[in-house]
């Protein structure tokens, strides 16, 4: 009876004192934390957007009237798709860079082109339109067509 009671009081002594064995670190759950955070503050914008309005310096204007002649011209849109993870596909007209993007903590887009193709800001406003601005002056007002990415099921011409 003794030593039953000497091993029992020594294992819940061991018990009391074992780290947690397999289980997140305060670290790893600090990591999971922020990993959370960011993901909340991204998804307004993740999804495909198309633009309704552009304007490039080098390349001049498209305004909303004349977009949509401009799609069927090109047979191809203006765009960006928006991941989940922080990448992106920026949609030219049928050419397609990719991206990294983030959201600071006032809710302002920072895209990053992949390369040196340069960085642009954004904002969404409260009736949901975004406004994209590059470094080299260009300027974009888009509307979101869904909240998938990857999701190119409703537009006419698909970016590929």
């Amino acid at each position: 009876m003794l030593v039953l009671t000497l091993v029992l009081s020594t294992s819940i002594v061991f018990t009391a004192c074992t780290p947690n064995i397999g289980g997140p670190s305060p670290e790893e759950i600090a990591a999971q934390k922020e990993a959370e955070e960011k993901k909340a503050a991204r998804a307004p914008f993740v999804g495909v957007w198309e633009a309704k309005s552009i304007s490039d310096p080098s390349q001049g204007d498209i305004p909303e009237s004349v977009y949509p002649t401009a799609v069927e011209s090109m047979k191809s849109i203006y765009g960006y798709d928006f991941a989940d993870d922080g990448t992106g596909n920026f949609i030219r007209f049928g050419a397609q860079k990719p991206f990294t993007w983030s959201v600071d903590a006032n809710g302002k887009l920072t895209i990053t082109l992949a390369g040196n193709a340069g960085s642009y800001t954004a904002t969404v406003d409260s009736s949901g339109q975004m406004t994209i601005e590059g470094s080299d002056g260009s300027k974009a007002v888009l509307k979101q067509i869904t909240k998938t990415s990857g999701d190119y099921s409703s537009l006419k011409y698909k970016p590929f």
